[in-house]
C-alpha cells in the first residue's frame, strides 16, 4: 500500500500518547525482558497498520431424537494483523464439510456430571476493564490504584484474592459510610472533570457540587468513627489468625515480640506457650488454603520487587527446617558438650549471673528452658539463647514446646 492508516480503537483517550517504537533496537543491546517488551510494542505498532484477519466460521445444529445439539467451527483464512501480533492467537476449530439436511450416524455418547462453579476471580487486566466500564480512574491512574491495593494488603496474588482486612474495610464503610463505597461517586467526579475540559460545564459549579458531596461523606465518617474503628480493629485482628492451637484450642495469631521480631503465638498465652517462627522481613499474608495435617492456614511472604514466597504451612515448614538443621549438625565434627554454664561460648560472668537470677544454673536447665520466656526475664536476645541451646545439644524428649518456642 502507498498509504497506511492505523486502525482506530473503540474508544478515544487523551490521557497520554500511545507507546510506539522510536528507534531500531538490536537483541545485543537489550536483555531478555527488555527485548520481549520492545518486540511486543513493535509488533503491536505494525498490527495497527495491517489488514483485518479473515475467518471462515461454521455453526451446526444437530437434531437427535428431538433434542438440539450445537457445534461451532472456525478456521483462519487470512492472518492479516495476527501475522504481526501472534500473542493469545486462537486455534482453528475444524469441522468436516456438511450439508443442510444431511443424515449422520452417531458413533458414541457420553454422560458427564458437573457442578456449577463460582465465577472466576478478577485478574488485573479484567479488573482494569471493569474499572473503565464503571468510570473509575483513568488509563494513567488505574494501575496505580491496583498497586495500592497490593501495598496496603487488601489483595494478594493474580488473579486478585481479597484479604480479611479488605472485607473488614468494605463491610465497615458499607454499614457506616455507604456513600463512599458507591462507584458512581468517583465516576461522577471523573465525568465532571472531562466536561470541564470540554467546556460543557462551569468549573465553580462542579467544585461546589463536589465540596457538598465530600462534606456529606466526611460527616458520615465523623459521626461513625468509633464504630468504624472498632469494626476495622476486629477485621485486622482476624486477618492475623492462622488457625487453632492443638495444645489448648485457642487461636494462633501472627504477633510481634517486644523487640519487634514476628512469630506465631497462641492467644492462650501465658497459660500456653506454643509458638512458631516467621521470616524476619516481608509482608505476611494469611491465605485460604489450610494444612490437612496441622489445620493451620498457609501463609505467603511478600517482599517489594520480589516474587511472593509461598511459605505454606508454618508448622510443616518449621519441622522441615529442623530436619535440615539436624542433618547439617551430623556433618559437623563432634564437639565436647560444655560441662558448666561458663563453658558455653558467649556466656561470661555477668551473663551467667543473669541466668542464675532467672533460675538457670546448669547445662540441662539451659537446654530445657523456653527461649522466649528466658529472653523476656533476662532481656537477652532470643537468637543468643537458641545458639547456646544448640551448643549444649539438649533434646527435650517429653514435649515439643521448647523446640517450637521461637
Amino acid at each position: 500500500k502507498d498509504e497506511r492508516v492505523p486502525t482506530r480503537g473503540k474508544k478515544e483517550t487523551t490521557d497520554h500518547p500511545p507507546i510506539y517504537p522510536a528507534s531500531l533496537a538490536k537483541t545485543s543491546e537489550l536483555n531478555d525482558q527488555e527485548w520481549k517488551l520492545y518486540e511486543m510494542i513493535v509488533r503491536r505498532f505494525f498490527a495497527t497498520f495491517a489488514e483485518e484477519a479473515e475467518w471462515e466460521t461454521l455453526k451446526v445444529k444437530f437434531d437427535i431424537e428431538n433434542e438440539e445439539f450445537k457445534a461451532n467451527g472456525a478456521r483462519l483464512l487470512h492472518a492479516g494483523w495476527r501475522w504481526y501480533y501472534p500473542y493469545n492467537a486462537p486455534q482453528d476449530r475444524l469441522l468436516p464439510a456438511l450439508e443442510e439436511g444431511e443424515v449422520l450416524t452417531i458413533k458414541g455418547k457420553e454422560m458427564t456430571s458437573k457442578e456449577t462453579q463460582p465465577p472466576g476471580r478478577y485478574g488485573q487486566g479484567r479488573l482494569i476493564k471493569l474499572m473503565e466500564e464503571l468510570g473509575l480512574g483513568t488509563k494513567a491512574t488505574r494501575h496505580d490504584i491496583i498497586s495500592k491495593l497490593y501495598s496496603r494488603a487488601y489483595v494478594h496474588g493474580n488473579p486478585l484474592q481479597p484479604t480479611k482486612t479488605s472485607f473488614a474495610v468494605v463491610e465497615a464503610l458499607e454499614e457506616y459510610a455507604p456513600t463512599i463505597t458507591r462507584h458512581d461517586m468517583t465516576s461522577k467526579l471523573e465525568e465532571d472533570m472531562d466536561r470541564i475540559a470540554e467546556g460543557k460545564v462551569n468549573e465553580e459549579d462542579v467544585l461546589s457540587d463536589s465540596r457538598k458531596m465530600l462534606a456529606d461523606v466526611f460527616a458520615e465518617l465523623e459521626e461513625n468513627k468509633d464504630k468504624i474503628s472498632e469494626s476495622l480493629r476486629a477485621g485486622l485482628r482476624e486477618d492475623k489468625v492462622i488457625g487453632v492451637c492443638k495444645e489448648c484450642g485457642s487461636k494462633l495469631i501472627v504477633r510481634r515480640s517486644k523487640r519487634g521480631s514476628r512469630f506465631i503465638g497462641c492467644d492462650g498465652y501465658p497459660d500456653c506457650n506454643f509458638s512458631l517462627p516467621l521470616p524476619k522481613s516481608g509482608q505476611v499474608i494469611v491465605t485460604d488454603k489450610t494444612c490437612e495435617e496441622h489445620g493451620i492456614n498457609h501463609i505467603k511472604i511478600i517482599n517489594a520487587g520480589k516474587r511472593p514466597w509461598d511459605l505454606g504451612c508454618p508448622q510443616c515448614n518449621f519441622i522441615e527446617w529442623k530436619k535440615t538443621q539436624e542433618e547439617e549438625k551430623k556433618k559437623l565434627p563432634e564437639v565436647p558438650r560444655p560441662e558448666s554454664i561458663m563453658d558455653v561460648p558467649g556466656i561470661g560472668k555477668v551473663t551467667a549471673e543473669k541466668l542464675k537470677d532467672a533460675g538457670i544454673s546448669t547445662i540441662n536447665e539451659l537446654g530445657e528452658v523456653n527461649a522466649i520466656e528466658l529472653s523476656k526475664s533476662t532481656k537477652i536476645p532470643v537468637g543468643k539463647i537458641l545458639k547456646w541451646q544448640e551448643c549444649v545439644a539438649y533434646i527435650n524428649s517429653g514435649s515439643d514446646k521448647s523446640e517450637t518456642g521461637i
